[in-house]
């Protein structure tokens, strides 16, 4: 798929800068699923709706603080923010999802995600749309067929 994406060099190059934790050339499904998800996502609904079922690994339907958090991080990363630490992701994690969390029960349905990413402008989001925006040149039909292509 990349071998079509227009900046391929690049977007590669970034990939497997900030995923390749042990520098053998491999990343992991879930890592490269979210690079895939956000190039590819058309609406912002459907990017959230795909940011949400890479969260929802175990596919119920739902979403806790902890699912959340792991990919927030990677979302950090993908990014390339240096600044962020541990601690910060902590605390925006727990300010989002609490913000998200309605029924106050440590679950978050798609819905309720995708409302809230909509309505509000969480860091995370504005991360999101600049990785777009920096990687995502008209390409995105392309690959959206090649990807649904047999």
């Amino acid at each position: 798929v990349l071998k079509y994406h227009p900046n391929k060099e690049s977007l590669k190059k970034h990939i497997i800068d900030v995923f390749d934790d042990n520098k053998d050339g491999v990343i992991e499904p879930d890592k490269f699923l979210l690079v895939m998800f956000t190039l590819l996502s058309g609406t912002p609904e459907e990017l959230f709706e795909n940011i949400f079922r890479l969260i929802d690994k175990n596919n119920e339907g739902t979403i806790s603080k902890e699912m959340f958090k792991s990919v927030v991080g990677d979302i950090f990363v993908l990014v390339n923010e240096t600044k962020v630490t541990d601690s910060n992701i902590e605390q925006l994690v727990g300010s989002v999802f609490a913000d998200i969390d309605k029924e106050l029960d440590g679950k978050v349905v798609r819905k309720q995600f995708i409302k809230a990413c909509e309505e509000h402008n969480y860091i995370v989001v504005s991360y999101i749309r600049e990785f777009i925006s920096k990687y995502n040149t008209g390409g995105r039909k392309k690959l959206k067929h090649l990807i649904s292509s047999p």
